[in-house]
């Protein structure tokens, strides 16, 4: 793996994903880290996005098709797992509460990075290595433990495998990118909804 994607990966770890949980979650971690730390990773990565046809992307039927069936499975593995495990208040739903901003890093920066950090780069390490289905079990397990929730484990792992399946199938971060935001957003409504 690239230099650049180990201080990528470092980078996200201790600021923006688990790692930020070693430090004192005050409004100034919270507020400043991921608007920061996300357009920083976007950046360095500007090579590998910026020759993208945006246009042909956003007209492509398949890419939608993919997105659709990766946030359909996603919704269920979520569904599954909260009436299997009822699981309870999680870290992020209390700083939503806490810090209204966070709405727009939940759905918006948190996929866009973890999409890059969880399929692009550490899948795809893995499976330039190992078979599809090791690399993505691997990538999935590694996804589902980084949200630091025992009960919601096996629904992360789920999305995540199934992200890292489309994330092969159509060569490009789109689809998952955009089921993950969507994701985060139902999640957020029903967590509102409830009350």
């Amino acid at each position: 793996m690239r230099l650049k994607y180990w201080i990528i990966l470092a980078l996200f770890a201790f600021t923006v994903g688990p790692g930020v949980m070693l430090f004192d979650l005050n409004r100034y971690v919270v507020s400043l880290f991921p608007p920061i730390v996300v357009p920083l990773i976007l950046f360095w990565l500007k090579d590998e996005w910026i020759g993208t046809d945006w246009n042909a992307l956003l007209r492509d039927r398949t890419m939608y098709r993919q997105f659709t069936l990766a946030l359909q499975i996603a919704i269920y593995a979520m569904a599954a797992d909260t009436l299997i495990f009822r699981p309870g208040p999680f870290v992020t739903d209390v700083l939503l509460t806490k810090y209204p901003i966070m709405v727009f890093y939940v759905i918006v920066l948190g996929p866009i990075s973890e999409e890059i950090i969880y399929r692009k780069i550490i899948f795809g390490a893995l499976q330039r290595r190992l078979p599809f289905w090791a690399a993505s079990g691997l990538a999935a397990i590694v996804f589902g433990a980084a949200h630091l929730s025992p009960e919601r484990f096996l629904g992360y792992a789920a999305v995540g495998w199934t992200f890292c399946y489309i994330y092969r199938k159509a060569g490009t971060l789109a689809p998952t990118i955009l089921a993950h935001m969507g994701l985060n957003f139902i999640a957020i409504l029903a967590a509102t909804l409830k009350g």
